[in-house]
This record gives C-alpha cells, sequence and structure tokens, in this order.
C-alpha cells in the first residue's frame, strides 16, 4: 500500500479534563490510521447512555468489538467513582486481553482509557507498563488525576503527555502524527 510506512516507536498519553476531547482525538487518529492500512488494538470506554442521561461506561476491544461493562450506577461493588461501581472483573477479562493482543499482533496498541476506575486492576496497571515497553506505538488518553501510577506514567523519559483542550485538538493530531512518522494532509 503507498500510504503504509513504519510508524516510528511512541508513547503517547494525551490528557485532559472531561469532554475536552480526548476520546474524539484518539478515534480521528485510529481512522486516519485505518485508511492507511494498519491493525489497531487496545480498549476505550464510552458511555453507557439511557434516556439522554449517562448511567455508567463499557469497556470495548478495538479489535473485535467486543464490550463488557465497566462500571454502572446499579452495580454493587467496594470500587467505586462518584455514583458508579466498577466491575473490575469483567473489565480485566476484556482490557487485559485486549492490550495483550495488541501487543503482540497489531501496529498500534490504544488505551483510552487510563482514569480512575481503570487504576483499581493492578494487572491493567501491569499492561500498560508492558504496552510502553513493548516495541509498539502506545497511544492513550488519561484525565488530570493525581494517582501514584499516572506520575509514574508522566515521569518515564520516553512517554510523550501532551495536553488537549477545546481550542488545540487539530494541532494535538497533528503532533501525534508527527511523532509517528506520518505525513498529513
Amino acid at each position: 500500500m503507498s500510504d503504509y510506512t513504519p510508524l516510528k516507536k511512541i508513547n503517547a498519553l494525551i490528557q485532559g479534563p472531561p469532554r475536552t476531547g480526548k476520546s474524539t482525538l484518539v478515534a480521528k487518529l485510529c481512522s486516519m490510521l485505518e485508511t492507511k492500512g494498519y491493525n489497531i488494538g487496545g480498549i476505550q470506554t464510552p458511555e453507557i447512555r439511557e434516556k439522554n442521561r449517562r448511567v455508567g461506561f463499557w469497556v470495548v476491544d478495538l479489535h473485535t468489538e467486543k464490550k463488557e461493562i465497566l462500571a454502572h450506577v446499579e452495580i454493587k461493588s467496594r470500587f467505586r467513582v462518584s455514583k458508579y461501581g466498577v466491575d473490575l472483573n469483567s473489565f480485566n477479562e476484556l482490557a487485559i486481553t485486549a492490550i495483550k493482543s495488541a501487543i503482540e499482533n497489531y501496529d498500534i496498541v490504544v488505551i483510552d482509557e487510563i482514569g480512575k476506575m481503570e487504576l483499581f486492576s493492578e494487572k491493567f496497571q501491569d499492561v500498560v507498563i508492558r504496552g510502553l515497553n513493548s516495541s509498539k506505538p502506545v497511544i492513550g488518553t488519561m484525565g488530570k488525576i493525581n494517582h501514584p501510577f499516572v506520575r509514574l506514567l508522566k515521569s518515564r523519559s520516553d512517554v510523550n503527555v501532551l495536553t488537549i483542550d477545546r481550542g488545540n485538538m487539530e494541532d494535538t493530531y497533528q503532533e501525534i502524527c508527527r511523532l509517528l512518522g506520518l505525513r498529513t494532509i
């Protein structure tokens, strides 16, 4: 394929407050990369909405499109963030498998997102480190949270932390493309 260029190894973590476009940016990057022939693996954690109200979050395997509930207002769990109970078993089962598969089998690893709910899982933290240490490019998102694991990620010399806000999505997109060694239009 004429557009196919080997990707440079990067670890790009996009941070920002809720609703600044982190997941939208990752979706845009994934779409562009797929049209260029790259295979993408990893996870996304979109909202579950009922009657125009957010009631939880899915965890979705980007390659197989399999999904499980990550958190929901009706889940009773000792792992909670705000009004959401976290289903750590379902999350671990799907997310760990999806990220490991991405590291082993795909061109790029996507981890959307590294947040409070996901960080209840030590297995998740381990597989994130495994991804960052791999030869594959990793693109992830994280909220602006104060957590020891997030501080560890930010302290790594091989991690590019890009802060997004409502006004710089296109600039951040272009920067990630540049870091990957891709030309954009």
